[in-house]
């Protein structure tokens, strides 16, 4: 029992712990963000904070928020999204046993690339084309990792609710997951 203790204390520090992302844009890019409003809606869609001074976005956020946040900026400032699937070694390792023969079917002008260093499958490209093949992948995983990954749709006016770094470790410490978050693209 108090092991288990001692584990919901630490997915609670590790989930509610802040990180900051530092993009760098140039003169032109700052002055086309400045004005039209964008980093604001990136704030408000992420629950993030988001600044901008001297040629320097910095996104401050839990880690899913702040990447997420970049990911949009990262959007807005060459037209590429970007998402990762993070998974454990196991789970990495089984999918990318499998990944050969599955991508030869995957028709999209989105990049899939199975980044081996962070055990996270990194999907790049227009965001409709990421948004379905992160679909698809989800299926995959679900397939080659029976009973580790599972979706729940979760409607945008709830994401607030949901969303909260705590809430989200104290169910995956009460329940023995080992990772829970919202995924605001699925």
């Amino acid at each position: 029992e108090g092991v288990q203790a001692c584990r919901i204390e630490i997915l609670k520090i590790i989930s509610a712990a802040r990180v900051t992302k530092v993009v760098s844009v140039t003169e032109e890019q700052q002055a086309k963000l400045e004005k039209s409003g964008v980093l604001k809606r990136i704030q408000q869609q992420s629950s993030s904070q988001v600044s901008m001074a001297n040629n320097q976005v910095t996104i401050r956020g839990s880690y899913h928020d702040a990447r997420y946040a970049a990911s949009l900026l990262e959007e807005q400032l060459t037209g590429e999204y970007c998402t990762e699937i993070e998974m454990d070694a196991s789970q990495f390792k089984r999918a990318s046993a499998a990944w050969g023969s599955y991508s030869q079917q995957m028709n999209s002008e989105a990049k899939v690339t199975m980044q081996e260093s962070t055990n996270s499958i990194e999907i790049k490209g227009k965001r409709s084309d990421v948004k379905s093949i992160l679909l698809a992948m989800m299926d995959f995983l679900s397939f080659v990792c029976p009973g580790d990954f599972e979706r729940i749709k979760v409607t945008r006016p709830l994401f607030a609710t949901v969303a909260s770094a705590s809430s989200l470790a104290d169910i995956a410490a009460n329940t023995g997951v080992a990772a829970i978050y919202l995924d605001r693209d699925l």
